[in-house]
């Protein structure tokens, strides 16, 4: 009957398609055996039933007995068989693991679809990401270095100490003026203009660092000592440790034109001291002719530089020269403000003065000398001028009110 019954349900040869089955091959139906004959060729699980049987019914027992036996064994070859069937023609086939193509959805849309990323897109995320951290890391990285090298290149630094004075350079100063020689004299000849352009800087060089060291020596006469000297791209500044008051302002301040005078001179007599007989003797060197440009160009340079220095325009030396002249007359005219001179003195130099100076010195160079650098040097003058004298003012009025 349990026979019977397996042919009329599985009436379809069962096929499979993978693990190793080839197409088309079908599974064989299974078969029960027929039972053995009850005595002494019985096997021996019929033997045993029989010895535990009752005495009275022993034939229809063990016949209970198998038939329970055989119904459990074909009901569970029934439902081994059909989950076989089940799986390989009514259920969906189990996905294989897709490919990675550019086709495979993305992980936000797999999260929108309501499934979690894969392993290579989670793979791939982790890694895209470490990727972003290292490259940020190298570009901060890179952006300190550079930071850092840019700030040592901007920090001035020293070349040497004269009179326990350090002399420094600022890293700009390298642009202008000695990148300006060296253009300016290898275009003709490149051999020669660079010889030429190294001796018109050290003559540029030597008489700026004249003029400041006058200040110095003036101020240490004076009891003023100086930190240091700065040669910038617009010329050269003595740092001196503390600002001069009363006449000694004017000396420190007229010291350095007055060097710059004599510097001058000195190349004037040079040029000039060059009669018939030293022209003779150079007129055979290739030289002769650039010695007198050198000449030339110190006298220039010098006379230059001591005329704009003079220039009554408040922070340079003829503004200084102005205020403390200011300052110590208006202390003698006016006693009830000694203590308040200065500040009134520079307040005179800087709105009064230093404004009508650069505003005319930059009409001047509009309309007459074309000297651009002017249009840049004044204001700039004009702005330390008036941060000087917001420090002084807040120095002696900390409350902030403007009584002047």
């Amino acid at each position: 009957m349990q026979t019977e019954m397996l042919e009329t349900q599985n009436p379809l040869p069962y096929r499979r398609q993978a693990h190793g089955w080839r197409s088309g091959q079908a599974f064989a139906k299974p078969r029960l055996p027929a039972p053995a004959p009850a005595g002494d060729g019985a096997p021996r699980e019929t033997a045993s039933l029989l010895r535990a049987a009752p005495s009275g019914a022993p034939g229809e027992f063990v016949r209970n007995q198998a038939s329970k036996t055989a119904s459990s064994a074909v009901t569970c070859l029934n439902g081994y068989l059909e989950g076989l069937a089940t799986d390989h023609h009514q259920r969906t086939p189990m996905p294989m693991k897709p490919e990675r193509t550019p086709f495979q959805p993305s992980a936000p849309e797999r999260l929108e679809a309501g499934l979690p990323p894969s392993r290579w897109q989670s793979f791939r995320s982790l890694r895209q990401t470490a990727g972003r951290c290292r490259r940020h890391l190298d570009v901060q990285r890179l952006w300190f270095r550079f930071e850092e090298v840019l700030g040592r290149l901007w920090r001035p630094f020293t070349l040497f100490h004269l009179s326990r004075v350090p002399v420094q350079i600022h890293a700009t100063y390298l642009i202008y003026p000695v990148g300006f020689f060296a253009w300016d004299r290898c275009i003709e000849n490149a051999s020669r203009g660079l010889l030429k352009a190294l001796v018109f800087l050290l003559v540029f060089s030597c008489s700026l660092l004249v003029h400041e060291f006058a200040h110095v020596f003036t101020g240490r006469h004076w009891g003023i000592g100086s930190r240091r000297v700065l040669l910038i791209p617009l010329g050269a500044m003595a740092e001196l440790e503390s600002a001069p008051r009363g006449p000694s302002e004017i000396w420190i301040a007229l010291a350095g034109p007055l060097a710059s005078f004599a510097l001058a001179g000195g190349f004037w007599l040079a040029l000039h001291a060059m009669g018939p007989s030293v022209r003779y003797w150079l007129s055979g060197r290739y030289w002769h002719q650039e010695l007198r440009l050198v000449f030339g160009f110190g006298c220039a340079l010098n006379l230059v530089v001591a005329i704009f220095n003079l220039l009554p325009c408040f922070p340079m030396d003829g503004g200084r020269a102005l205020r403390s002249g200011l300052a110590v007359l208006i202390a003698r005219v006016f006693p009830q403000h000694a203590g308040r001179a200065f500040l009134i003195a520079t307040r005179i130099s800087v709105r009064y003065v230093a404004w009508l100076v650069a505003l005319g010195m930059m009409a001047v160079t509009i309309l007459h000398t074309q000297v651009w650098i002017h249009l840049f040097v004044f204001p700039l003058l004009v702005l330390c001028a008036e941060a000087e004298f917001l420090v002084l003012r807040t120095e002696s009025n900390p409350s902030g009110i403007d009584d002047l």
